[in-house]
This record gives structure tokens, C-alpha cells and sequence, in this order.
């Protein structure tokens, strides 16, 4: 997790719920010795930035200290068009501050399984160590098959890491309809919404299609609601509510709630299936163990 961003934006918020401009609070910022390193560099770089005219979302980007995500930037550019930029850093802090509970969780349950694997590993070349005690020929092709068991083993485990990493904080469309009805709120229009979140979908060109055809139709005059339906069909029933209100507020907020409540649900059983996919992985490697040391071991005791 973005240790410094979630620090930046925790402090940068405070200080602009006290009325304190952008300049003065990344001036202010850059002068606490007690803010990490590349905190107060990020601020001393997006001042510097500022100062040469770069507008304040551009300047994100071009930050080198720490790296603001798409959405992050797609937030600020709305502060651009017209929403409060302090009513969205408050929504960035939330945002930060639920990402780092579930990091948190996430790191707290990879602790158990990564222990258990790196004793594996290291009994594992205890025991081919020993295993000449026994009267064992080791020879190279016996240590190679060893060595690719393991290497076999760390790979399985860091894309397992890695799955689960993206379950956990690879999903867009929670980030894209809380920016579009966050902006919707701020008074931007549904056109300027949906132009700003395709900043969030760099990685994502599918839905990122979906929104540019649902542009070309607003573009074309199709009415909101007709035009909001081709982002999914999962979302019929709010769409069929924006059909007979007409408010593009509450239909938003009924899909960001469902989605929230589906993130809620997905990360719960994705952090329950991590222990069991390790120990799944780690079981294969202590059978290929029995069978290449512990059992030729035995039989050789045994005769």
C-alpha cells in the first residue's frame, strides 16, 4: 500500500477543512520534519509545479515522489470543473482510509502462510543437508529437483499474492460510479462525469469503451437515463428508477451502495480463501519432500 500517499492526503485534507489554500498547505507540508521524506518532497515538487503554472490534477501526475493513482487524479480534475476540492479530499481520505483497513487485513492474514512456507523451505535444505547421515547419494539432478520445487513453490505463492491482491483492489467500476455520482453531487454535469472518469480507466479498456459509446450517445441527445444503461445490464433495476425519476443522483447512489456492498462481500471471501490456496501449495511441496528425501530416508534405514 501508498504509505506516503495516504499520509499526504490525511494531512493535506486537514488543512484544507481549515479554509488553508493549496499553496499555503503544500508550503506548510514541506516545512514538518515530522512528515516522511518523500511526503514533504512530493509537496515541495507539486508546489514547484504549481508555481510554473501546471494546473493542480496535472501536477499529480507529474509527481515524482509519489505516485497518484488515475482516480486520484481523475478527483482532482473535477475540483477543476467546478466541485469542491475540499469536499474531495474528504472523500479521498475515506477512500485511503478503507484501502489501508482492508491492506491491513490482507497483510495480517499473509503473515500465518508466509511463515509456514519460508520453516518449509529452510527444513527442507536442512534435511537434503543431512540427509548424507543416512547414507544418501546426493547427487546434482537430486539438488536441482530440490531447487525447482522451491522455486516452483515461491513462484505459486507470489501469484497467489498477487490474485489476491487484484480481487481485493482491482475493481473499477466501484471507483468509476463513486466518481461520477460524487461529481453528479458537485453539480458537474453527466457529460463532464463520464469524460473525467475515463482518466480511471487507463488499464481497464473494456469498461473504458463503454463509457466513450455512452459519451457518443449523450453527445447524440439520448436522454440520461438511455444512455447510463449501456454501462451494464447488472444495474436494469436503478436504470428503470432513473427511467421514472429522472434523478441521476439517487440511481448513482444506488449502484455505488450495490457496489460497495459486492466489494464488501468479494474481499471477505478472498481473504478467507488466501490460508487455505497457501496451504494447498504447501502440501504439494512436502509431498514432492516425502517422496524425494524423507522416504528414500527411511528405506534406507530400514535396510
Amino acid at each position: 500500500m501508498n504509505r506516503p500517499l495516504h499520509i499526504f492526503t490525511v494531512s493535506f485534507c486537514e488543512l484544507l477543512q481549515n479554509e488553508i489554500s493549496v499553496k499555503s498547505a503544500l508550503a506548510f507540508l514541506t516545512e514538518q520534519k515530522t512528515l516522511p521524506k518523500k511526503v514533504r518532497y512530493a509537496c515541495k515538487e507539486l508546489a514547484l509545479f504549481l508555481q510554473e503554472g501546471f494546473p493542480f490534477s496535472k501536477s499529480l501526475q507529474l509527481c515524482t515522489n509519489i505516485y497518484f493513482d488515475e482516480l486520484y487524479v481523475a478527483f482532482v480534475s473535477g475540483a477543476e470543473n467546478g466541485a469542491s476540492l475540499k469536499e474531495i479530499f474528504n472523500f479521498l481520505k475515506k477512500r485511503q482510509d478503507e484501502r489501508q483497513k482492508v491492506f491491513q487485513v490482507f497483510v495480517t492474514a499473509l503473515m500465518y502462510p508466509v511463515i509456514v512456507v519460508f520453516l518449509s523451505v529452510i527444513g527442507a535444505f536442512v534435511l537434503l543437508k543431512q540427509s548424507y547421515l543416512f547414507g544418501m547419494t546426493a547427487t546434482s539432478s537430486f539438488y536441482n529437483s530440490i531447487v525447482q520445487a522451491t522455486i516452483f513453490l515461491f513462484l505459486g505463492s507470489a501469484i497467489l499474492i498477487f490474485l489476491e491482491f487484484i480481487f481485493l483492489f482491482g475493481d473499477c467500476r466501484y471507483d468509476v460510479f463513486s466518481l461520477i455520482y460524487f461529481l453528479l453531487k458537485e453539480n458537474i454535469s453527466l457529460y463532464q462525469s463520464l469524460k473525467i472518469s475515463l482518466l480511471v480507466l487507463t488499464f481497464h479498456p473494456f469498461f473504458k469503451r463503454k463509457i466513450v459509446e455512452t459519451l457518443t450517445q449523450v453527445e447524440k441527445g439520448l436522454p440520461a437515463s438511455a444512455a447510463l444503461c449501456n454501462l451494464g445490464k447488472n444495474y436494469s433495476i436503478a436504470f428503470s428508477l432513473l427511467n421514472k425519476t429522472g434523478n441521476s443522483i439517487v440511481t448513482l447512489k444506488t449502484i455505488v451502495s450495490e457496489l460497495f456492498e459486492k466489494n464488501q462481500e468479494r474481499q471477505k471471501r478472498v481473504l478467507l480463501l488466501l490460508e487455505p490456496m497457501s496451504m494447498i501449495l504447501l502440501s504439494a511441496y512436502m509431498v514432492f519432500l516425502i517422496k524425494q528425501i524423507v522416504l528414500p530416508v527411511l528405506f534406507t534405514f530400514t535396510i
